[in-house]
């Protein structure tokens, strides 16, 4: 629990979130959850006393639409990219993606948090009724000791921890924050 307010305090102190929420509510996209990078490196800059800037990474933007078409997410994405563009923007309709693509995927965006390769990335905020709030199905404890281990999902399937581990590797995040990676 105390993770959870810390988290939620460093997003209230970047009001580029509400801002971000704003843009996305217009899109009437449901429940949208910001999961992944943004958060991720909002709390490994604090932590490692480094500056934050939501313009420098990827919006990784979950919601799920079970009648939206792919042409249909790909307009709104070039809409959303095209009228919010200091923003990178990855916008995913997690219903419309499969095991196969590599994306989150689920029947909801709770759902496909499951998905992902980290624990340090399964960590969405969602912006409701004016209330913040934090879903982390593996927890907030990874993220805070920043530290990069595999989900279930990757742990289970020989061919996916080895995705995680060449992903662990591109990503270069020990270039950056004091991480440390386990292969459980």
């Amino acid at each position: 629990m105390q993770y959870e307010k810390e988290l939620i305090t460093l997003v209230k102190r970047t009001p580029e979130f509400t801002e971000i929420f704003h843009i996305l509510d217009s899109y009437q996209l449901g429940k949208a959850l910001i999961c992944g990078g943004a958060l991720r490196d909002l709390v490994w800059n604090t932590l490692s006393k480094q500056p934050t800037s939501l313009l420098r990474g990827n919006i990784d933007v979950l919601y799920g639409d079970s009648a939206e078409t792919y042409e249909q997410l790909l307009t709104r994405r070039a809409l959303l990219g095209q009228c919010h563009s200091k923003y990178l923007w990855n916008l995913q309709n997690v219903v419309l993606n499969n095991s196969q693509t590599r994306q989150p995927f689920g029947k909801t965006p709770e759902e496909a948090l499951t998905t992902l390769p980290e624990t340090c990335s399964a960590v969405a905020i969602t912006f409701e009724a004016g209330t913040f709030k934090i879903l982390a199905p593996f927890g907030l404890q990874d993220l805070f000791n920043m530290e990069v281990h595999p989900t279930p999902r990757f742990i289970k399937d020989s061919d996916l921890l080895n995705q995680f581990k060449r992903r662990s590797a591109l990503k270069g995040w020990e270039q950056r924050w004091p991480v440390t990676f386990f292969a459980d």
